[in-house]
C-alpha cells in the first residue's frame, strides 16, 4: 500500500522489490486499504471507499490490476473480512 498526499493505492512486488505493479487508482479521491490475498493468490479482497471508518465497501481485483468488483453495496466499516476455502 502507498500513501503520498493522496488515497491510498495498493500496489504488489516481488519479494526482491523487482516488478512493482499498481492494483488500484485513487480516481475520484476513493482509497484502498487492506488486501487480503486470495486461496490462490491470483485476487486481493480489500476494503474501498472515501471515508477510512464508516463509508467503505469490499471490492476484489485480480493482482495485475484487471477485474476491479465490487462485492458489497453497503457502505460501513468492514474491520474483519477473509476468503472462504472452496467448496
Amino acid at each position: 500500500m502507498s500513501r503520498s498526499d493522496a488515497p491510498h493505492d495498493l500496489f504488489v512486488v516481488h519479494p526482491d522489490g523487482s516488478d512493482l505493479t499498481r492494483v488500484t487508482t485513487s480516481e475520484g479521491g476513493l482509497f484502498s486499504f487492506g488486501p487480503v490475498w486470495s486461496p490462490d493468490s491470483a485476487r486481493l479482497l480489500f476494503v474501498r471507499g472515501i471515508d477510512e471508518f464508516d463509508a467503505t465497501d469490499l471490492w476484489t481485483v485480480n493482482i495485475d490490476g484487471t477485474a476491479l468488483t465490487q462485492i458489497t453495496h453497503h457502505p460501513a466499516e468492514y474491520g474483519g473480512y477473509a476468503w472462504l476455502p472452496p467448496t
